[in-house]
């Protein structure tokens, strides 16, 4: 009984003194002032602390019954005695007062820390690799529940002392004590067989993983270099897979696989021929065997709507296509990989550096080890800033390819490359990367394009196949599948056999291999069966059918029921106009959503959608109507495309799926991922086929008697304005970040419409800034004070429009249309009088000078509304708000870049700062200079002071009078500003007329400089206006 009872008390004894010994540490810490060298000792300390915690886990220190531990070395009472001495002599290296100062050069700052705020928060500051250990061990600990009387208080180790780091030598040496004494600890009890992997000190990586600040993982790394081998090694895996995974983050896009999903897949018994001999009458090189045997490139090569993507990614996904590679790798498994270029789609989609990131992501992350050698400077900038890393250049991933495809490491590759006919840029371009990604013998690549020459010159002589000679067949069981199994040609099959099978055969005939059309077509007939039409009209019908697809296209508008067409001509130029946009890059929302499009198409209608928040079972039902109505307006060439969100990709989502209420969101029981999103609220409109875009591109085509429009009111600009609205308002939802975020976006996109439509419709009161007043109200209301408001985006906003509100007019949208440049609204807004009459607005509203000026929005501090020639736009604002009574010399904005010196200047010193630092740094053109010279014109009639300014204003003049067609202009602002020069006092003796001084500039030069310091050089004046 004795001896059970020595063994508990043993047991005790162990762990109180472990759990001493590893309370010292904290009782260490060092000076900010000291610098880095400073944090990486205490690091050094931190691992040694969390290698004695590890030991224990790993010989489970805390694990034990009554009587025994449950690793039974640990019962050895030798072992026991061992184990002691060595955590003695931890807790006396670590505890010792005197050692500590004499030896280690530490000094005890107990009694004036609360004080000195320069001390690390070991916690805090530096990276704790322990602290996961710590916190299990403690609540193991906790589970003991040993009571506290039995410990031996005068070996507490929680006394008042706090060891500050003096010397940087000696603290090593303390280290290296310890690391003596932690590594016997571990020789005396190696880890248990579980916990041993190959001799390792470090079992696993996760606590190194919880870790995910980069500059933490490095300071481990440093830390434990050349002292801690095995920690070492695995934090530097550790970083070297963070930098991996932050470039492979970097080259993935979010829509890379987006065209490849949309397409639809190959109707049923069709395309199997593709992977079957060549035929005598169509030849075309083997395909199969080329899988089998072939390397290089394999051409698909077809006219415009013949099947190419469809094909594509039919050969893609196929089971067939798997096996045929792995006989071409002898068993070894082929990665396929794919990049479908869709000229419709964003730049990432139909460019080449969506091209080059696609492809180098599924390369890389296949072969994460080539990245530090393919892509060195996406290396270095993953390993040296903590930003985010900017994509490759083409540089870059030039060089990655050269690098790829010489690589012996690289694994067999089979790539699928479809519709390089959809590349934007130099076809050159794209066709040289595919060529020299196709150099290395263990890539395959499969290219599809249409014959353009730019492809039949490059892939001359290459193995190929021409699609709309081999697809009679599939067009055939097409044509049998959707028309000759209809009930209604059944019908007629069985009165007249023979002229029922010729319009099937015609059909067949009259495609030419392009299967677009014979879906249109198909279309037709199946519109014939439902008007009950005879065999005779049912063969006028096929007879009428034009061959080509453009003239299919006009047909198929046509045959639109004229009771429609207005209707359609609004939808086809909207969605048009809505492609042209994302094609241009002036848009920030990813595609015609059919929520937006259901409210645009309605609009000029006699029952127009109010722009209100709508319930979550409405937002789908008006998508399904949409979709009937684009069948019976649009002739086919639009379609409604059911779309649900992946669950990583939530933007532009209209689905209750959103809705991330605020008491789940508090709580994180519910996420947005947690709810299926609705397929058809969530839905685009997307043309049938890139042909259709491009038909519609064509001249003259809008002059069709199908596709004109009589309403005078209709504008394409007022419409968009109002749509990218009618989004923000459905994307508002309480608490969900996400949302808002969309919400801005939509707001923003709308907004640069808006100024658009401003100035085409000069008396329209239809676009975004006359209908904002719903928005605003729901925005107000959200930011109810019980919850605070929760979007730093839309808080001034909402504040903005508590002002003065009236009715459908706000400040907000005031001020909105300044920052944006809606001349038209500003003017016809009635706060304008009274605002412009305040020097400082009673409302609380900044001056309106102030919008023009400023470099942040009331949307937020990172968005920007003014659009194309800002210069010009924000020149022509100041003219109007001047015109309106604005005082020039009200005080500027606090957070302009001029502030840092000191000094408080006025809305116009500010102005003509700016223009002169950017007319001497930019190369602005005439035009921009005119508008310079105008409103510098503005600012002199609205008696802008210029007792401080002078220098600057002439300086400016004189630049500006060098170009022979701005004299006259900057001759008479000369003028303008000698007369305001007098009324205001202020002697300019040295003023001539500017016209006559550039004629003979030198004359004049010394005569200026002396008496008003001018020169030529607008920078120099600058810097005196400064001094």
């Amino acid at each position: 009984m004795a001896e059970i009872a020595g063994t508990v008390f043993g047991a005790f004894s162990i762990i109180s003194a472990f759990k001493d010994a590893i309370d010292l540490f904290a009782l260490f810490t060092a000076s900010r002032d000291l610098g880095r060298d400073y944090i990486i000792l205490l690091t050094k300390l931190d691992i040694e602390k969390f290698i004695l915690l590890q030991w224990a886990e790993q010989v489970r220190l805390l694990s034990h019954d009554d009587d025994a531990f449950d690793d039974k070395r640990l019962n050895n009472p030798t072992v026991q005695e061992s184990i002691a001495q060595i955590l003695s002599c931890i807790a006396l290296l670590l505890g010792d007062a005197s050692q500590l100062k004499k030896r280690y050069g530490l000094k005890d700052v107990s009694k004036e820390q609360d004080a000195r705020k320069d001390l690390i928060h070991v916690e805090r500051d530096t990276p704790t690799m322990s602290s996961p250990c710590m916190v299990r061990f403690e609540q193991q600990f906790r589970k003991l529940k040993l009571e506290v009387t039995q410990r031996d208080e005068s070996t507490s180790v929680w006394r008042k002392a706090r060891w500050v780091i003096q010397d940087k030598q000696k603290f090593e040496d303390l280290i290296a004590e310890l690391a003596h004494f932690t590594s016997k600890l571990k020789e005396l009890v190696p880890p248990i067989a579980n916990f041993r992997t190959r001799g390792v000190e470090l079992t696993n990586t996760k606590d190194l993983e919880d870790i995910h600040d980069l500059k933490n993982l490095k300071i481990i790394l440093e830390a434990s270099t050349g002292h801690r081998g095995a920690i070492a090694g695995s934090t530097q895996g550790l970083i070297d897979d963070r930098c991996k995974g932050r470039i492979l983050q970097t080259l993935w896009f979010r829509k890379m696989t987006d065209r490849r999903e949309d397409i639809t897949a190959a109707h049923r018994k069709t395309l199997a021929w593709a992977f079957q001999p060549p035929e005598e009458e169509h030849t075309w090189d083997d395909l199969s065997d080329w899988l089998r045997t072939g390397a290089g490139i394999y051409w698909i090569s077809g006219k415009a709507g013949s099947g190419k993507s469809t094909l594509m990614k039919y050969l893609y996904s196929s089971q067939k296509t798997k096996a045929l590679l792995s006989e071409w790798t002898g068993g070894k498994e082929c990665t396929i990989a794919d990049f479908f270029f869709w000229y419709l789609g964003t730049p990432e989609q139909n460019r080449q550096e969506g091209l080059s990131r696609a492809l180098l992501y599924q390369i890389l992350s296949r072969h994460p080890d080539l990245i530090a050698r393919a892509l060195p400077t996406m290396w270095k900038e993953a390993n040296e800033v903590q930003e985010d890393i900017t994509p490759p250049s083409a540089a870059e991933t030039k060089y990655a390819f050269e690098v790829l495809s010489t690589s012996r490491e690289l694994s067999p590759f089979c790539f699928f490359i479809d519709g390089i006919d959809e590349y934007v840029g130099n076809y050159k371009d794209g066709i040289a990367l595919i060529n020299r990604l196709a150099i290395n013998p263990h890539v395959k690549i499969i290219a599809s394009s249409r014959p353009i020459p730019q492809c039949v010159a490059e892939f001359e002589g290459l193995p190929m196949l021409e699609l709309q000679e081999l697809t009679r067949g599939d067009i055939s069981a097409y044509v049998r599948d959707m028309i000759g199994n209809n009930t209604y040609m059944k019908r007629l099959l069985q009165k007249d056999p023979l002229r029922s099978r010729k319009i099937m055969q015609d059909l067949v005939q009259k495609s030419s291999g392009v299967f677009l059309w014979v879906v249109l077509a198909c279309r037709s007939l199946l519109a014939g069966f439902e008007d009950y039409d005879r065999i005779a009209e049912l063969e006028r019908r096929v007879q009428g059918l034009p061959p080509e697809l453009e003239d299919m296209f006009q047909h198929m508008l046509h045959k639109v029921d004229k009771r429609h067409e207005e209707q359609a001509s609004r939808l086809l130029r909207l969605c048009y106009s809505k492609q042209k946009a994302q094609e241009q890059g002036v848009t920030d929302i990813d595609g015609m959503y059919a929520l937006d499009i259901a409210f645009s198409a309605a609009y000029y209608d006699l029952e127009p959608i109010p722009i209100q928040f709508i319930s979550d079972v409405e937002r789908p039902e008006l998508c399904k109507d949409l979709d009937g109505r684009l069948r019976s307006r649009c002739g086919g060439l639009l379609e409604l495309v059911k779309r649900k969100p992946s669950h990583s990709d939530m933007s532009f989502c209209f689905c209750k799926a959103a809705n991330w209420d605020a008491e789940n969101a508090l709580s994180h029981t519910t996420g947005i991922n947690d709810i299926a999103h609705d397929v058809f609220a969530d839905a685009k409109v997307c043309f049938m086929h890139r042909t259709v875009f491009e038909f519609l591109s064509g001249d003259k085509v809008w002059e069709l008697d199908c596709l004109k429009t009589t309403d005078a009111q209709f504008d394409i600009p007022t419409l968009m304005s109002l749509s990218g609205l009618y989004l923000a308002v459905q994307s508002q939802r309480i608490r969900c970040p996400a949302e808002m975020s969309q919400a801005l976006t939509c707001l923003r996109d709308g907004i640069n419409w808006g100024v658009q439509a401003d100035q085409n419709m000069l008396q329209g009161e239809e676009n975004i800034f006359w209908k904002m007043t719903p928005l605003l109200d729901s925005l107000r209301a959200l930011s109810d004070p019980v919850f605070g408001f929760w979007s730093d985006d839309f808080s001034d906003l909402a504040e903005a429009h508590s002002h003065d509100n009236d009715g459908e007019f706000s400040h907000a949208t005031l001020i909105l249309a300044i920052e944006a440049g809606a001349i038209n609204y500003v003017t016809r807004h009635p706060s304008l009088p009274r605002l412009s009459a305040e020097s400082v607005p009673s409302c609380g509203c900044p001056p309106l000078l102030h919008y023009p000026l400023k470099s942040t929005s009331l949307l937020g501090s990172n968005v920007s509304l003014a659009q194309g020639d800002s210069t010009r736009a924000s020149s022509a604002m100041i003219s109007m708000l001047l015109l309106a009574g604005c005082d020039p010399n009200c005080p500027a904005p606090a957070e302009h870049e001029f502030a840092e010196m000191g000094e408080a200047i006025s809305c116009w010193a500010l102005w003509l700062r700016r223009q002169s630092s950017w007319l001497s740094a930019a190369k602005a053109t005439q035009d921009e200079k005119i508008s310079v010279l105008e409103t510098l014109e503005s600012f002199l009639k609205a008696d802008a002071d210029l007792q401080s300014t002078q220098t600057n204003v002439m300086a400016m003049l004189n630049y500006l009078c060098k170009e022979t067609g701005l004299r006259d202009k900057a001759a008479a602002v000369s003028r303008l500003y000698r007369d305001r020069c007098e009324a205001q006092g202020i002697i300019c003796e040295s003023l001539v007329d500017i016209s006559a001084s550039v004629l003979d500039a030198s004359s004049h030069r010394r005569k200026r400089s002396r008496s008003c310091g001018l020169t030529d050089d607008l920078g120099g004046d600058e810097k005196r206006a400064r001094r």
